[in-house]
């Protein structure tokens, strides 16, 4: 691929895409990660045979029910004495979380004066705004989040044998 030859990095550097490319991969991943958590939780096991059935429904339905099974599969992991104290927290942080990665995900992108907007259009119902503004550092703690969620849950699956 040449540089430029995309309408996209006309406007948007190559550098802020490929964040967001990670940004993107590592949130599918986290859903992945989460899906085999929650799959784990409910008492399945890596070798059953519907284990990658069921993990592929979770992450490909609809969100907001994956969202819900994570804060119940944690909740569930607390009542069992988990004490894997920085996983359980995620489930305080999974609605802003969600509201980022639709953002990135559905959002139109555009540079101004330095910032990155992105436009998620309007709904006043689930209390997104019409458009974010960040910077540079903003993208990177973002990015850096996603990847610290991703290890946590990563580490939850390959400790549970």
């Amino acid at each position: 691929m040449k540089a430029g030859q995309f309408q996209v990095q006309k406007e948007l550097s190559d550098e802020y895409l490929l964040a967001l490319g990670v940004y993107v991969q590592t949130c599918a991943r986290i859903e992945l990660w989460a899906a085999r958590l929650i799959s784990l939780t409910g008492g399945m096991k890596r070798g059953d045979p519907d284990f990658t059935t069921e993990v592929d429904e979770l992450r490909t339905g609809h969100t907001p029910k994956l969202v819900d099974s994570l804060k119940q599969s944690l909740e569930t992991l607390a009542a069992q004495g988990s004490s894997n104290h920085a996983l359980l927290a995620i489930s305080a942080q999974i609605d802003d979380h969600m509201k980022r990665r639709n953002a990135a995900v559905h959002g139109v992108h555009s540079s101004h004066e330095g910032w990155i907007v992105i436009d998620t259009g309007e709904k006043p119902k689930i209390g997104r705004p019409k458009a974010l503004a960040l910077d540079a550092n903003t993208i990177r703690a973002t990015v850096a989040d996603a990847e610290r969620i991703l290890q946590l849950l990563r580490g939850f699956r390959e400790q549970s044998g």
